[in-house]
């Protein structure tokens, strides 16, 4: 039984490690697009980012950014307040909710 329990452990986190690998791909597939000016395969690049990994505050506040890029920044403010529910000390939301006021 403890083979079984090892091998299906050691799966898990080889599964993990390929997925958090394809979020950071998609996060850079996302920023790519951003500053190249394609905001909206960006856009669209970072929601399924954010479905798929929806607990992880890096992901969420590169929605974020391209929310506010394409001045949708009602929802920009949404994502970061997931994010500081994940992460409360998390300074780029913190970051990005001050400018979204200052605005």
């Amino acid at each position: 039984m403890d083979n079984i329990r090892a091998e299906q452990n050691k799966h898990y986190y080889e599964v993990y490690e390929l997925i958090n690998q394809n979020s950071y791909e998609l996060n850079t597939l996302g920023h790519v697009l951003l500053e190249s000016g394609r905001i909206e395969e960006a856009l669209m690049t970072f929601y399924f980012n954010s479905l798929y990994f929806r607990y992880q505050p890096r992901i969420l506040n590169s929605y974020a950014e391209a929310l506010m890029a394409n001045g949708q920044n009602q929802e920009a403010y949404l994502q970061y307040e997931k994010v500081l529910l994940i992460d409360r000390s998390n300074e780029d939301a913190k970051e990005g909710i001050k400018k979204l006021q200052q605005e």
